[in-house]
């Protein structure tokens, strides 16, 4: 119960001091959506489709995923992806989780090491752990935060160890360190290596004088060493595997190591972490890396703890350690980093000295409790006073200096909290949260020197410590943890991508890109969520052999571009001579060039290729050339992939550095690029086995002899493992519901609307060929990438007075919808289930849901405006010296800015150009000045030229708009073209 009592009480905290994103007010900002949500999204993707998640061919031309050292193997993928499946929601719950998983670690630590320490004492000190300015700085950065979770509950089982000295114990440290290596950000397992050896040298001279303890202590250390290599070995496998492929894994230049230290200037957040959200140039710092904040209250108790110090025990280790870590953290602003980087082992392989703060507030803390804290409190009020007031005096000195920089203070102008918070200076914030510090510090000196409330003294501290991490947490969240983004929305956008992995098309994979994949929630690594292989991307490493490619040879790069992920060859040359190349001009190693050149290549216009089969890890194609050519897969190379010509294996050579090529006999061939890596799955699935035994040997120890306990665990068990594969049972069948597609009960309600209306049309969009005899009059592979020109066509012709526009699993977004609303403007029907689902439309000549239509028959500028001597229609049109033309205006002020959230931009163009590429804006413009614009391109909706087209564009309000901003929408005539523009039509969206 008092498992229970502790985990609600940390909850409602957390929950309270966190509401924006436990209630799902924000979305997590930074690498949280760009770099943690999609590799989790992948891993959920591939394990619901049954495969280890090996590659990814949706980034940078393709990845060895589990080479990235904290994605694979984390058991926390393994579970989440089994039962719920990541979303952007999912990862906000897992982030608070690990907060909370924080706060009761430390508690437990120090309930084990100092249990004669007041309950509500360990109380506060865990919650200014949980509540750290680790947890608010890096709050983006979900592998320090698991790790940070990990720290105090690995420190204690060693800890426990090296005073127990036994075998079980020993286990217990192998599995915990295991865990943390999985787990959290490579760089934290490091350092908290080393300051574990400095506890061991510790203990190792304090017994120095007990022969038999040191003798078992090296023993017991050879097994945990021998056992830890096998259970983390496919980590070690995997860092075997990738560090020739990874220049990151031959070590970092100091430079780059020292990047982001926790500079000295940010020893401020220690008292005053809301400085810390402004001027990150004068911190010297990324903003995420120098919040060092742990509570105003604990600060105090660890001077008071400090200047009663006393050389005994544990105490001085802790201080040793703590020290040690902040001085690391000050990067190039002190020796002791460089020295570690040049001579410990391991100490150049990661970036961001700041980390080393995270041992700092972890160490101070323990030394806090090692202290005895509730006696000093009790016995030395007098101190605490004189603290308290030099410490108010600090802050009073700090708020009337920054008073005196400022002509105004922001916060108390008639401004929203909101925006002050983005129009403050560091000054500003200093004042205010100078003023809460010196009103908390008043408070605790009133009650610290009441009779009154002795008794209640501790709990009243523990109330006071809460409101105050609370404050510091709300006062920074909006500048490193959460944005202005819905999360809701987030997710019903992934709701609608594809489930499983759709076939690539052939088109240039110049097209696919994170610019092209993003939208109002995702930026980078986008072309995850679509399931578009790209060769763009952000992550933490690149194959050297692509990094090559794009580094020196970057017009070679662009040019390869303009294939497709598969294409035909017979233009190879050697890499000693790379120039004069085509998009199809291949580079090898001049043996391979000379080995491939031995007999004639050639290309033909009857050669073909098909992609039948497709996931991470293989492509199928059918191939047909007329003669011998080489054929190209625009995925880096990486040992583990090999090739099939019609089922037999042959070698893949290397071209332009990266790429995987092989030769191809003339004629119809199947062929198959394979990802394989037996060692490391056979070496997981070994670790799997051995971490459940040694688990279950110590749950059979700890049971033993004692059969209430063993009823206990046995039911616990048993509902863990019945809420464990309920909950795979009900993801899986719902992941695979909406992956199946337009299941037979939607083809069911087609058949009824067929019958139900007449004059009806269809039309079926999906890549799956099962479709081709389930009724729909037409089924083509359309999506927001593909197609749209044809679908424009098939909108054009279509003359009936309903359409049924079903889309099967694929990523059919509002655009296209709206372009089919904008032809049949009545929606009548609809069944969305996830990724598929239909609506049918009818057309309706009254139709007037547009907030501005504009087909120029009125239109008086008689330059601009051409007029059809057949229909005498009239358009707007652009010469090709014209880059601009007609904006249209929105006020802000005549609209409800807190409702609407967007608008769809749709018009009819027309140009005599196949290579126009005309672009439609959004210009958000305040005090005669553009704060934000959006560009999109048309080109990819436009028909043959020669012939009117329709585009649809969608625009989301990043941020909410304001009463005093101009809205303007045009065509921007980018490449110089002829175009006519009809019919325009501007859609306000709302809430």
């Amino acid at each position: 119960m008092k498992l229970i009592y502790k985990t609600a009480l940390f909850s409602l905290i957390i929950i309270v001091s966190f509401w924006q994103v436990a209630f799902l007010q924000n979305s997590l900002k930074w690498d949280f959506i760009d770099a943690f949500l999609p590799a989790r999204y992948f891993f959920s993707e591939s394990i619901l489709n049954n495969q280890f998640p090996l590659w990814n061919p949706y980034l940078l031309n393709g990845i060895p995923t589990y080479a990235d050292l904290v994605s694979v193997f984390n058991p926390e993928f393994w579970i989440v992806s089994n039962m719920f499946g990541y979303s952007n929601i999912t990862l906000q719950f897992i982030y608070l989780f690990y907060i909370l998983i924080a706060g009761l670690n430390f508690q437990l630590l120090i309930t084990k090491l100092y249990p004669n320490n007041s309950k509500w004492l360990s109380y506060i000190l865990s919650i200014s752990y949980m509540l750290s300015g680790v947890v608010v700085g890096n709050s983006q950065n979900l592998a320090v935060i698991s790790g940070y979770a990990l720290i105090p509950l690995v420190y204690l089982i060693y800890y426990l160890f090296l005073e127990k000295n036994n075998l079980k114990k020993a286990i217990s440290v192998v599995l915990i360190t295991a865990l943390m290596s999985y787990t959290s950000y490579p760089a934290l397992t490091i350092i908290l290596a080393y300051l574990l050896f400095f506890t061991l040298l510790y203990f190792i001279i304090s017994k120095k004088s007990n022969k038999k303890f040191l003798i078992n202590l090296l023993k017991y250390h050879l097994i945990i060493f021998a056992l830890l290599l096998i259970v983390v070995s496919p980590l070690l496998i995997s860092y075997w595997q990738a560090k020739p492929f990874i220049s990151q894994y031959s070590g970092l230049s100091q430079e780059i190591a020292n990047q982001h230290a926790f500079t000295p200037q940010s020893l401020i957040s220690f008292v005053l972490p809301f400085a810390t959200g402004k001027e990150p140039s004068f911190f010297g710092t990324d903003i995420s890396m120098s919040n060092g904040y742990f509570g105003i209250i604990s600060l105090l108790l660890m001077v008071l703890s400090l200047v009663n110090i006393k050389k005994k025990k544990e105490n001085i280790l802790f201080l040793f350690l703590a020290i040690f870590s902040l001085i690391a953290s000050f990067g190039d602003g002190f020796y002791l980093r460089n020295i570690l980087f040049d001579f410990f082992p391991l100490m150049d392989s990661f970036r961001y000295p700041s980390l080393f703060r995270v041992f700092t507030i972890f160490f101070l803390i323990l030394f806090i409790a090692s202290s005895d804290i509730s006696y000093l409190l009790s016995r030395n009020k007098k101190q605490s006073n004189i603290i308290s007031l030099v410490i108010i005096l600090f802050i009073g000195l700090a708020v009337f200096w920054s008073y005196k920089q400022i002509d105004s203070f922001v916060y108390f102008s008639d401004i929203s909290f909101i925006d002050a918070l983005k129009t403050s200076t560091i000054y500003d914030n200093i004042i205010l949260q100078g003023i809460i510090q010196i009103t908390i510090l008043l408070v605790f000196l009133t009650i610290n020197n009441s009779k009154k409330v002795n008794l209640n003294f501790h709990k009243l501290l523990f109330l006071i410590v809460v409101i105050d991490l609370f404050v510091a947490t709300q006062l920074n969240i909006r500048y490193t943890v959460v944005e202005d983004k819905d999360p809701i929305k987030f997710s019903e956008y992934l709701k609608v991508l594809p489930k499983g992995f759709p076939l690539p098309d052939l088109k240039p994979q110049k097209l696919y890109n994170d610019k092209s994949f993003s939208n109002e929630f995702i930026w980078l690594n986008a072309g995850v969520f679509p399931k578009k292989p790209s060769y763009d991307g952000l992550i933490s490493f690149k194959l050297n052999g692509f990094n090559y490619l794009t580094d020196n040879e970057p017009e070679l790069f662009k040019a390869t571009l303009n294939e497709g992920i598969l294409f035909l060859s017979s233009d190879i040359k050697s890499t000693n001579d790379i120039k004069n190349y085509n998009s199809n001009t291949l580079f090898f190693a001049d043996s391979v060039y000379q080995l491939l050149s031995k007999t004639s290549l050639k290309s033909s216009n009857l050669d073909s290729l098909n992609i039948y089969s497709f996931s991470p890890k293989h492509i199928s194609a059918k191939v047909f050339n007329k003669n011998r050519s080489i054929l190209t897969y625009q995925q880096n190379y990486f040992p583990g992939w090999h090739a099939y010509i019609d089922d037999i294996e042959t070698p893949i050579y290397i071209s332009n550095f990266t790429l995987m090529s092989i030769e191809i006999p003339n004629g119809k061939h199947t062929i198959s690029f394979v990802y394989k890596n037996y060692l490391v799955l056979i070496s997981y699935v070994v670790v799997i086995i051995i971490v459940i035994s040694m688990l279950l040997w110590l749950i059979l120890l700890s049971l033993k002899n004692n059969k209430t306990l063993q009823k206990k665990y046995l039911i616990l068990s048993s509902f863990i493992i019945l809420i464990f594969v309920s909950s795979t049972t009900l993801n899986r069948t719902s992941y695979n519901l909406n992956k199946e597609g337009f299941s037979k009960d939607f083809q069911l309600k087609l058949e009824n609307i067929v019958s139900k209306y007449n004059n009806v049309n269809s039309l079926l969009c999906t890549k799956d060929q099962n479709f081709k005899n389930s009724g729909f009059k037409q089924i083509l592979n359309i999506d927001r990438y593909n197609n749209l020109n044809r679908l424009n066509q098939i909108l054009q012709e279509n003359d009936s007075k309903y359409f049924v526009f079903a889309w099967s699993n694929e990523e059919i977004n509002n655009e296209l919808i709206e372009l089919v609303n904008s032809y049949f403007s009545k929606k009548v029907e609809s069944d969305i289930f996830g990724s598929s689902g239909f609506i049918l439309f009818e057309k309706d000549i009254n139709n007037n849901s547009y907030f501005i239509f504009d087909d120029f028959e009125s239109e008086d500028n008689s330059d601009r405006i051409y007029t059809d001597t057949l229909s005498n229609n009239r358009l707007y049109q652009y010469f090709p010296d014209q880059e601009w033309g007609k904006a249209y205006e929105i006020s802000t002020s005549d609209i409800n800015v807190n409702k609407v959230e967007g608008l769809f931009f749709i018009a009819d163009i027309y140009t005599d150009d196949s290579s126009s590429s005309p672009i439609a804006v959004v210009s958000i413009e305040e005090n005669g000045q553009s704060i934000y614009w959006q560009g999109f391109e048309i080109k990819k909706y436009l028909n043959k030229k020669n012939m009117v087209s329709r585009f649809s564009f969608e625009y989301s309000f990043n941020t909410p708009l304001k009463s005093n901003q101009l809205i303007k929408i045009y065509v921007w005539n980018k490449s110089s073209s002829y175009l006519l523009i009809d019919n325009v039509k501007i859609k306000l969206k709302e809430e």
